[in-house]
């Protein structure tokens, strides 16, 4: 009884450790083809993305001078406008306008100022107020204290 005993034991082990190197070899043989599988495809993904990163920096640059393109070429257009206006207008009032507007749309460049003349008080424009105008002197204003309280309300005795 005790042979049979041993005898299974024997087998046992013999399978454990089988078992184990038999996983050992399996994954030491795999191991090697899947790793140079796994090199190759992330060489050929950086190569990817490099050549991407580069496609997208050379858009963004020719984007960018194109930009700049339109951009000089609309100054060109607002001066040509500014000038003809200034030159061709028999009304000066709608030429100063126009260069009003060309000038708070500041496209113009300092290099290229419109002529100098004088503004008159109805084509200025005064900026927006940050503040709510009192409607008479003695009127608190926002930042007062007490300004938007109203007296607390009283409860009513209930019926």
């Amino acid at each position: 009884m005790e042979l049979t005993e041993n005898l299974w034991l024997a087998c046992s082990i013999s399978f454990v450790i089988g078992s184990i190197i038999g996983a050992w070899l399996y994954r030491a043989s795999t191991s090697g083809v899947e790793r140079s599988q796994l090199e190759a495809k992330l060489s050929a993904m950086e190569k990817q993305m490099q050549k991407h990163q580069q496609n997208l920096d050379e858009h963004f640059n020719q984007t960018a001078q194109l930009f700049n393109r339109v951009t000089d070429a609309y100054k060109d257009l607002q001066v040509h406008m500014a000038n003809g206006a200034a030159s061709l207008s028999q009304d000066p009032s709608a030429s100063h306008q126009l260069s009003d507007a060309l000038l708070a749309s500041q496209t113009l460049s300092p290099e290229q100022p419109p002529e100098s003349r004088e503004k008159s008080d109805d084509t200025l424009l005064s900026p927006p107020k940050d503040y709510a105008p009192k409607s008479t002197p003695d009127e608190k204003g926002t930042l007062s204290e007490e300004f938007g309280l109203q007296q607390p309300i009283q409860p009513q005795p209930a019926k």
